[in-house]
């Protein structure tokens, strides 16, 4: 995923969810999200703010202002806890982690035009 991403030179990340198997987090502190995303996706390229949750608030406005990923829940996600993925204090454990609940995706006359390609 690393060599793709500095092969694209890619601004952000879409991870369709399932991002904890098999039971999503137990709660903030649990060592799942240290073990499968803080210390899975070390590669420079993807050192980006990775944006959570079937909830991508101001995706493309927040996008423009400071390229992330962004990441949807999964049905093993709300296997376990998922207020914990939702909680602003795995922000503070990884800071390319955001999941929010809901989006609005404002694409009117004021959006500037930029191209997003989906890999």
């Amino acid at each position: 995923m690393g060599k793709i991403g500095k092969e694209l030179n890619i601004d952000f990340v879409v991870s369709t969810g399932d991002n904890f198997y098999d039971n999503g987090l137990t709660g903030i502190t649990d060592g799942a999200f240290e073990d499968s995303f803080t210390s899975i996706y070390t590669a420079e390229s993807l050192q980006k703010r990775w944006y959570s949750g079937a909830k991508l608030i101001y995706l493309i406005e927040w996008l423009l202002l400071s390229l992330s990923l962004s990441l949807v829940l999964g049905n093993h996600d709300y296997r376990g806890d998922v207020l914990a993925q939702l909680s602003p204090v795995l922000q503070g454990v990884d800071s390319r982690w955001l999941c929010l609940r809901s989006f609005v995706l404002n694409a009117g006359e004021d959006t500037p035009q930029h191209g997003l390609e989906a890999v």
